[in-house]
């Protein structure tokens, strides 16, 4: 790749990869156009990247949402902070969804695999991104147990 980045643009070479790049792109279009499924995959994947991208704008409302640091590998730290950050939410999230379906079935009420398929462990309505936090011990349920959640608000 770097010795064909070399050549000049008129490269045959260069000129056909190119063309073969606009034959592959309008074939997709035409798929899009023509395949309501495949619309329908499209979408959901592009709504489950921009959930990603407004958690991560919620996450980083400090300094209105831009990195400042002039230096990349601070650029890089915030940046891997803010992943981190929203690796852990997913993971609290798909933790405490995942007791919620096992009571719920253990109760016999239904939870079809159909619809969890639809849910995401990106959401973040139950989290105060701003505030003061108190991390009292007294708090905290004993190591290797989980909070207790209320399933009658269901």
């Amino acid at each position: 790749m770097g010795k064909l980045a070399g050549y000049p643009r008129q490269n045959g070479l260069a000129q056909a990869l190119r063309e073969l790049g606009r034959l592959e792109r309008g074939i997709f279009t035409l798929e899009y156009l023509t395949d309501a499924k495949l619309r329908r995959a499209v979408r959901v994947r592009l709504n489950k990247g921009e959930v990603k991208n407004t958690l991560a704008e919620q996450i980083s409302v400090f300094r209105g949402g831009e990195v400042r640091d002039r230096e990349v590998t601070a650029q890089l730290n915030r940046a891997c902070g803010l992943n981190l950050v929203i690796a852990m939410i997913a993971v609290w999230n798909t933790t405490y969804l995942t007791r919620v379906v096992q009571e719920l079935r253990a109760k016999g009420e239904a939870a079809a695999d159909a619809l969890l398929e639809h849910i995401s462990p990106l959401g973040w309505e139950h989290i105060g991104f701003t505030g003061d936090y108190i991390w009292r011990g007294d708090n905290m349920p004993p190591k290797g147990q989980f909070r207790s959640f209320d399933l009658n608000g269901l």
